[in-house]
């Protein structure tokens, strides 16, 4: 009877197991969606690029920032990358978003320092170009550009 009874079960004991793997993935993907990414770009970017110590300064002060938060309200991130001429923070939460965009009107981490923080998707495109010249490392940058452009 009890054989009976464990051989009736299995299959719903598969079908459970695989209910909460589709769970556990669904709610993976819900966090991840609420996650927001935020550029740090200069205000007239991108015609003026970030350079990378201008962003090493830019983490730093965020840095300063968030050590100055007390209390429950931590921001809390899951990363940050750097692009030519800006940087992305990927913010865990909506609230962590709006207190990075207030930061960065905050901060000057150099004199005459003009940033904005953006959503991802808002960020102005920049092409960036690539190209192989051999045997122009003598050359200038001005006779390379007219040469090519």
């Amino acid at each position: 009877m009890l054989q009976h009874s464990l051989k009736r079960m299995l299959p719903i004991m598969h079908k459970m197991k695989n209910i909460n793997k589709t769970l556990n993935k669904n709610i993976l993907l819900s966090i991840q969606y609420l996650r927001v990414r935020v550029g740090i770009i200069h205000q007239n970017y991108p015609d003026e690029l970030l350079t990378v110590e201008q962003m090493n300064a830019v983490e730093e002060a965020v840095i300063a920032q968030i050590m100055e938060v007390e209390g429950a309200e931590q921001p809390t991130f899951s990363g940050m990358s750097r692009k030519p001429g800006y940087m992305i923070v990927n913010c865990d939460d909506q609230p962590t978003s709006t207190w990075l965009t207030e930061a960065v009107k905050r901060i000057m981490p150099w004199k005459g320092a003009k940033l904005k923080a953006v959503l991802e998707g808002e960020i102005p495109r920049s092409h960036v170009v690539t190209a192989y010249l051999p045997n122009s490392s003598l050359d200038s940058s001005e006779y390379i550009l007219e040469c090519y452009i």
